[in-house]
Parts: C-alpha cells; structure tokens; sequence
C-alpha cells in the first residue's frame, strides 16, 4: 500500500540520511573524498514517561561495561568493516517526545568515504 507505514516493535533504531546527505568533493582529484551524513534514531515507548527516560539515559550513556549504549555501538568500528575510511558521531538530540507519544533521539553520524579513480 503506497504512503503506508510499517509496524514497528519499540525500542526501536531507524537509519536515515541527514543533511547535507552527500558532500561529493570535499577533496578535490580523482582519488578525493565523499562525506556522508546519516541520522540514527532511537525510538522508545512513552506508555510509562519515567521507564522511557531511564531507558532512553542507558541508551545515550557512554563507556564501558554498558551494553546498551547506542554511541559506544557506532564506535565500535569506525571503518564499518573497512568499507569506508572512518566515521564520527558527532552529537545527538535531547530527548523529546514525538506526535505518535514516543520517546526519540537522534545521532548525527558523518562518514569519510575515500574515492578511488573517480572520473571528476
């Protein structure tokens, strides 16, 4: 059904792009590189406000020993199996309830994409 949206199981992370998505030539030359912005989501139910808010500080805790920790994930390996040069979470949005009663945050995380040969 076009316009449709999933059903989705909370806690819940989307992947999305972020802006600018894409900054093409942020070196100049055949072999420069790409930067790529993408903003990670985390989605909590708000059924109960004060569950959601201590769920969603473990989520946005940093260190070690906390498995739960969203920005200790993403850091886990910057090069994404060396797939591209490196990676930064940059920062994340306070938390804030949305129109559908959910409680989310989002990581801005920018990526490093060497380009190899590209015709410029």
């Amino acid at each position: 059904v076009p316009n449709s949206r999933p059903t989705v199981t909370m806690p819940c992370i989307t992947v999305a792009p972020g802006s600018p998505y894409v900054a093409y030539f942020s070196t100049m030359g055949a072999n420069g590189r790409s930067d790529v912005t993408l903003e990670v989501g985390i989605h909590l139910t708000a059924a109960n406000p004060l569950d959601a808010e201590i769920a969603m500080d473990d989520y946005l805790s940093v260190g070690t020993g906390n498995d739960s920790s969203i920005i200790d994930a993403i850091m886990a390996d910057t090069t994404l199996g060396g797939a591209v040069e490196t990676l930064i979470c940059t920062e994340v949005s306070a938390p804030a309830e949305n129109a559908e009663g959910h409680l989310e945050a989002t990581f801005v995380v920018e990526i490093v994409a060497l380009k190899s040969g590209a015709n410029v």
